[in-house]
């Protein structure tokens, strides 16, 4: 009677206390804990509408499952229904979140989680490593193609599931290099939440930022820092930066911004996957990723830029010439597009276009160093050699570790039959471990070797005069 008693009490146990534990059943359609339900459904919805295939919902859920508990999900639920009705405590809430998502491991750039992985390789045909190492580019920029691809893009996207599934409506912003969540507050003010950055800061859009239409900001002209502090901070990339100030982050990191109507970041996703195809040479996929993100979001100018660039690269002059005009259209001041369609001009003989287009991406970016390379060469083509050298000087000046400008440099040089001064720039090339055109070393050989020669055959007709003159 004893060992029935025992077996009862035991079985009793089992049957009220394990469900109160929460163990999730075996169809997968609930994680349920002590204080809260996350429901398989709801993930699902979101999932969704960014965009992924049904067939990666359950690896993304999965991972998102062991996020979520790490993060004790129901209590930050609880204590963001507390705080999102008041601005400071909402920056403060999305501040501790961004340290607990890094103190994990999942903004790590280096070494990418793989939660942070799958919603970016996800949305890939193929095995995109492997696409990225196939592609006939260096291995740092294979190496800077993966980082990128899993950087803001993804981090961001994470961000605005976490956001969605706290009941906080979110947003994405795009700008030309980044990407990044934001909280509208009121018709004013919106809270910048930038994981990738751990940067959490309140902004009045309308006191900060004109208004281009089509959801498109740009810093205005009074909250810009000067030149010379902006190369401090940009040399103190890559590490960590810092400041207190809000125009200093404004003006660095998002001086232009195009604020979504949607969570998604997929459209930047779809952006960053048709490069790695551009830069393999399949040009067919990188357009349906392109074609993908322009469909979501057809103001976004990055798409069609890159779009542009990859037309070009394919020889179809003309529709790159329209998308890099549409993405300056998107964005008046998008001085990569402007050298990018100088790029074009000039492959098509058309070099005073090119020149008016790197002189606008000059004027929007002072330190725009291909542009003045690029308008140097330009100048070339001209017959304008000092307004050349004067170009090559000035990329020269703003970075002196630019191999190109010296190669082009020595080039104009020769040009003016200065061949010290090319010699000079050739050494500089050679000391920086790269190598300059092997035709273009034999003929300035040739033409220093004529030069040492030129003296020997001027004084030889004046020796045979003073010879003529003694023997007489």
């Amino acid at each position: 009677m004893a060992r029935l008693r025992i077996f009862i009490i035991f079985f009793i146990i089992v049957l009220f206390v394990f469900p109160s534990l929460g163990l999730a059943s075996d169809s997968g359609q609930a994680y349920e804990n002590p204080s809260s339900t996350i429901v398989a459904g709801q993930i699902h919805q979101l999932l969704k509408h960014l965009g992924y295939p049904e067939n990666t919902w359950g690896p993304i859920e999965k991972e998102l499952i062991v996020l979520l508990t790490k993060i004790d999900f129901p209590r930050l639920k609880q204590e963001a229904n507390q705080v999102k009705a008041d601005p400071l405590k909402l920056k403060d809430f999305l501040s501790k979140l961004g340290a607990l998502l890094e103190q994990d491991g999942y903004i790590d750039r280096q070494d990418p989680h793989p939660l942070i992985k799958l919603l970016t390789t996800s949305f890939a045909n193929d095995d995109i490593s492997q696409v990225i190492f196939s592609s006939p580019i260096s291995f740092l920029q294979k190496v800077d193609s993966k980082k990128a691809l899993v950087a803001c893009t993804a981090i961001s996207q994470l961000g605005s599931i976490i956001l969605e599934l706290l009941d906080i409506k979110v947003r994405v912003v795009f700008s030309p290099a980044h990407v990044f969540n934001c909280i509208p507050l009121d018709e004013e003010q919106v809270l910048f939440v930038d994981f990738s950055n751990q940067i959490f800061e309140i902004v009045d859009i309308d006191q900060y930022y004109y208004n281009w239409g089509s959801r498109t900001r740009k810093l205005k002209d009074e909250h810009h820092i000067s030149l010379e502090r902006f190369r401090e901070i940009d040399a103190q990339l890559p590490s960590e930066y810092q400041t207190d100030t809000l125009e200093e982050l404004l003006c660095f990191l998002y001086h232009y911004i195009y604020i979504s109507d949607d969570y998604a970041t997929t459209p930047a996703i779809y952006i960053n996957l048709g490069n790695i195809y551009s830069q393999q040479g399949n040009y067919d996929e990188a357009f349906s990723y392109f074609n993908k993100a322009i469909a979501l979001e057809p103001d976004n100018a990055e798409a069609f830029r890159e779009r542009g660039i990859t037309y070009g690269n394919k020889g179809n002059l003309d529709q790159a010439s329209s998308d890099l005009g549409k993405a300056i259209e998107l964005f008046p001041d998008f001085a990569d597009a402007y050298h990018d369609r100088a790029n074009v001009y000039s492959t098509r003989g058309d070099i005073d276009n090119a020149i008016s287009d790197l002189n606008q991406a000059i004027i929007i970016n002072p330190d725009f160093v291909e542009a003045y390379h690029d308008r140097g060469k330009a100048y070339s083509v001209k017959g304008d050699t000092d307004s050349a050298i004067s170009d090559y000087d000035k990329a020269i000046e703003i970075d002196p570790y630019f191999s190109d400008a010296y190669q082009s440099r020595a080039e104009a040089y020769f040009s003016k039959q200065d061949y010290d001064k090319s010699w000079a720039d050739v050494h500089t090339v050679e000391d920086f471990g790269d190598e300059m055109n092997p035709d273009f070393i034999e003929k300035l050989k040739h033409a220093s070797q004529i030069r040492k020669l030129f003296p020997i055959f001027l004084s030889v007709p004046i020796l045979i005069v003073l010879f003529y003159c003694f023997l007489k």
